[in-house]
């Protein structure tokens, strides 16, 4: 079975600990950051990561509302 993959992207104010707070979370659902690339501009941060979902991808709506 191909590995089934998700898009996260995050917009909002750069503060500490974002990057932290956003891969523990995708951690606890047994999920993998493949890849990542992030920013901020003009104190906006830009995140997006590619996730590989493949070890359930029946956890999308409780990954949605975390």
């Amino acid at each position: 079975m191909p590995d089934k993959y998700l898009v996260i992207t995050a917009v909002g104010p750069d503060r500490s600990g974002l990057i932290a707070e956003i891969s523990s979370v995708i951690a606890d659902f047994g999920y993998n950051i493949e890849d990542m690339d992030q920013v901020v501009m003009k104190g906006v941060f830009i995140l997006s990561m590619l996730i590989n979902i493949s070890p359930s991808v029946d956890n999308l709506d409780r990954l949605r509302k975390k």
